[in-house]
């Protein structure tokens, strides 16, 4: 076993066209037009949309781009000292699908039937809602110390040319300084290219209660279930350690996150069968007991990795983040 990394979770909501009443919250500054300047309401000029000025392209737009440009200039080496990325072991995103695993819409998927179990031949007027999450999507930052992980935030290469971009495609970003606990370490080359993504915000009591919960003893729940030990590549907790406006990688948003969890799998179907079985029915039942509902949600998304960590251990659980 080993230490925990430091970790810096970013939980990322799209930039959209969506009205100023909609749940989403929206960073100061951002959805920005082609001067760089912030749009004052983008439901009624989505066309002055830097990113993408019709609506219809916007989701696809966005995974586009956050993948195939923003990271590649993340990890882009800019000056022979200094980079964001040097200290770096493991940066990823993760992209909600919104055919996949949620909890708003879980498996398993029944059709629909009328109250004999006969199709019904038409479903115009029995389409069911959609829920949308809060979040779209994980960019999932770690190192071995906090001082090998403060460059990705502060380093001149990301203060002067990276960090602004944020407001040209997301609508809003929540992050703290964590602690990643790793549960069931990940054994492959390269992270499994499905994952879960679970936000926990708790019913009550303090943070820290609710980790040490998370951390001692739901964890062993998840990882002794045979399902969990057959179909989970990896498991870990990100566990918020950051409530200081003056420690690094603060965020008024995400000082409420208590703590995010994620789950990896092979491939969909495997992540179907679990969040569909009985066993993980047992494990959100206990969940309900603790989590506020109201805040807390999960989905699942592709993984598109950018720097793997080398090999992978359990963390142990009563270790804490190195800051030098």
């Amino acid at each position: 076993m080993t230490i925990p990394n430091a970790a810096f979770p970013m939980l990322i909501a799209r930039s959209d066209d969506s009205s100023p009443g909609d749940r989403r919250e929206r960073n100061e500054g951002n959805i920005i037009d082609r001067q760089g300047q912030p749009i004052e309401r983008p439901d009624l000029t989505p066309s002055l949309n830097a990113l993408e000025s019709n609506p219809n392209l916007m989701f696809e737009h966005w995974g586009e781009f956050w993948r195939k440009v923003h990271g590649p200039r993340v990890i882009h080496r800019d000056a022979a000292e200094g980079n964001m990325i040097d200290g770096v072991s493991n940066y990823h995103q993760i992209h909600r699908l919104a055919g996949a695993p949620s909890s708003a819409f879980p498996p398993p998927y029944r059709p629909l039937v009328d109250g004999d179990g006969f199709l019904y031949p038409y479903i115009w007027d029995k389409v069911p809602a959609y829920n949308r999450p809060a979040y779209d999507g994980l960019a999932y930052v770690a190192a071995p110390t906090v001082k090998e992980l403060v460059p990705f935030g502060y380093s001149s290469q990301a203060v002067e040319k990276i960090n602004h971009e944020g407001a040209l495609f997301n609508r809003s970003w929540t992050g703290s300084l964590s602690a990643e606990y790793v549960i069931i370490p990940n054994d492959a080359p390269s992270f499994p290219p499905i994952c879960t993504v679970h936000v926990h915000y708790r019913r009550a009591g303090g943070q820290r209660e609710l980790q040490e919960h998370l951390l001692h003893r739901h964890s062993v729940v998840i990882r002794s279930g045979s399902l969990a030990q057959t179909l989970i590549q990896r498991f870990a907790y990100l566990l918020n350690i950051n409530k200081s406006p003056d420690g690094p990688f603060f965020n008024d948003r995400g000082k409420r996150v208590d703590a995010i969890s994620v789950t990896y799998f092979r491939n969909m179907g495997d992540c179907e069968t679990y969040f569909g079985s009985e066993e993980y029915q047992t494990v959100q039942n206990r969940e309900n007991g603790f989590l506020d509902n109201e805040r807390s949600e999960w989905w699942t998304g592709i993984v598109y990795p950018f720097i793997n960590p080398r090999s992978e251990v359990a963390t142990a659980r009563d270790s804490s983040v190195r800051w030098d």
